[in-house]
Formats: C-alpha cells, sequence, structure tokens
C-alpha cells in the first residue's frame, strides 16, 4: 500500500460518496458526538458548584437543585450517547453494505474466462477481508474521534 493511501484522507475521500447517500443520518450521529461531548464538560462543573458552595453554605436546596441538574445531565448524556452509537452503527452497516454490493457488481461485469482462473472461495474471502478492513478503519475512526 502506498503511503499515501495510509492517510486518513485517503479512507475518508473513500467514503464520501458512500456517506452522501445517507448524509442526513451522519449529520444526526456527528451532532449527537457532539452533544455527548459538549454535555459531558457540564458534570464537573455541577459537581464543583456543589463542592464549592453548597456544601460550605450548607445550603440544601441548591444542593438538591444542581444535583437534579447533574441527574438530568447524566439522563440526557445517556440518551445522546445512545442515539450516537445507533446512528453511527446503521451508518456503518449501510457504508459496508454498500461497498460489498459494488464490489460484488464489479465481479459480475468480468468476463467468465477470468474466473476460471480464480477460486470462488477465495474470491469471497477477498471481498469479506477487504470490506472487514474498511470496516475496522471506520470504527477506529469513529473512535478516535469520539471517545
Amino acid at each position: 500500500m502506498k503511503a499515501n493511501e495510509q492517510s486518513w484522507s485517503f479512507y475518508i475521500r473513500q467514503i464520501v460518496p458512500y456517506l452522501k447517500k445517507d448524509k442526513w443520518l451522519f449529520a444526526f450521529g456527528l451532532f449527537a458526538m457532539l452533544l455527548t461531548s459538549g454535555i459531558g464538560l457540564i458534570d464537573p462543573l455541577i459537581i464543583a458548584h456543589i463542592i464549592d458552595k453548597s456544601i460550605p453554605q450548607k445550603n440544601m436546596a441548591d444542593m438538591l437543585t444542581y444535583g437534579g441538574y447533574f441527574i438530568l445531565v447524566i439522563i440526557l448524556s445517556g440518551v445522546l450517547s445512545y442515539l450516537q452509537t445507533v446512528l453511527l452503527a446503521r451508518l456503518g452497516i449501510k457504508i459496508i453494505t454498500n461497498f460489498k454490493g459494488n464490489v460484488f457488481r464489479h465481479l459480475l461485469k468480468a468476463p467468465i474466462s477470468w474466473f476460471n482462473t480464480k477460486p470462488v472461495g477465495e474470491l469471497i474471502a477477498r471481498v469479506e477481508s477487504d470490506s472487514e478492513r474498511v470496516e475496522s478503519a471506520l470504527y477506529r475512526f469513529i473512535n478516535r474521534h469520539h471517545g
């Protein structure tokens, strides 16, 4: 594999045509990812307020209020994290399915004489192997940029 093919920009250029078909799924998944990351920054602020202000002032009402906010933030973060996981997993499955379909359509256009020199099991194994490599690259990219 060439050095430029190993860069993320190469993979992104290869995946963009597949993303265009499901751009709204990608956009919602990305939006949920950004919201989950942003909401994750609120937790420490709420806890800091409780520790720094509510406890020293012995203000139970303020402590309960911010405790309620903390619970709401945790619930919202969990829901958005679930939504993000479902949307991006669905997108990954669609991309891999479309990728395999394109590879099989390409194989169907090959002349019969070409298949005489290639064992069928080897072709299927190669398609599965290549699609698994693309899938693992997708998930590594998503996991690297998410968490």
